[in-house]
């Protein structure tokens, strides 16, 4: 059965994964996912292409859309994002999927890219944030 996001929250840890705050006002997010590239193991004499895949496996990025305004919850989270993308530093996360569903996604990784969006005149004002993924991806039960 397909389930909807609604209620799903993104967190970050900076204390080594002990405890998590919830990002405010993410709009959208990608989590990171697995892939492994194609390596191909054909012999000369093979009748039939043969493919293994690589070892270790990577993980793609997680990406972020937030919306964000100077004068409420979303400039705390704004800045926050703004500091840990100029320290660089790794940070543990975490995506809480709605209760429906019953897991999460935890993972480590440091941002890559923050980038506030166009700002127009009728437009909401937004940013994008990428997390590289540096460790195993885990589930688990939501908390």
């Amino acid at each position: 059965m397909a389930h909807t996001g609604h209620g799903s929250v993104f967190n970050y840890s900076g204390d080594s994964g002990s405890t998590y705050t919830a990002l405010a006002a993410v709009e959208r997010y990608t989590p990171p996912g697995v892939r492994h590239e194609k390596i191909d193991d054909t012999a000369i004499a093979d009748t039939e292409v043969s493919s293994k895949p690589s070892q270790p496996e990577e993980y793609t990025d997680a990406t972020l859309t937030l919306f964000w305004s100077p004068d409420d919850a979303s400039a705390s989270t704004d800045e926050v994002l703004l500091t840990l993308a100029k320290s660089g530093a790794t940070e543990y996360w975490r995506i809480d999927y709605p209760s429906s569903v019953g897991h999460s996604h935890s993972f480590q990784g440091y941002i890559t890219d923050y980038t506030p969006a166009e700002v127009t005149r009728n437009g909401l004002m937004m940013m994008t944030i990428t997390i590289a993924v540096i460790s195993e991806l885990t589930i688990g039960a939501t908390p």
